[in-house]
């Protein structure tokens, strides 16, 4: 059997109050594809449907790279951010708020994919 190892994904596990789903999309929506463009990565976000009476909702971001080490992912995605701070005003803004709704409620994992 043929197994074809893949690139790194890093996955950001965020949990945030049910409250705030909607302005984490929001700004979601304004710093997630900067940041795919410049890296050239895509990103997956996974959903968890909450319970009726949940007050929190748990969220995967998936950001599949072209990298093969977290050293690399880290460093390539430090650069990213670098680089969109000085074109795009708003993201240092932005992250600041999306970094206050997560409230410290979040886990940083790195997968390798495999093809079998």
């Amino acid at each position: 059997m043929k197994i074809n190892n893949k690139n790194i994904c890093l996955i950001a596990q965020v949990t945030i109050p049910v409250s705030d789903e909607a302005e984490f999309k929001q700004l979601g929506s304004e710093i997630f594809p900067l940041i795919a463009a410049q890296t050239g990565w895509t990103l997956t976000s996974l959903w968890a449907e909450p319970s009726a009476e949940a007050s929190e909702i748990t969220l995967q971001n998936i950001w599949q790279t072209d990298l093969s080490t977290p050293a690399q992912v880290n460093e390539k995605l430090g650069e990213a951010v670098g680089a969109l701070f000085e074109t795009h005003a708003e993201l240092e803004s932005n992250l600041t708020k999306i970094d206050l709704l997560i409230a410290g409620n979040e886990l940083f994992s790195y997968t390798t994919n495999f093809d079998y």
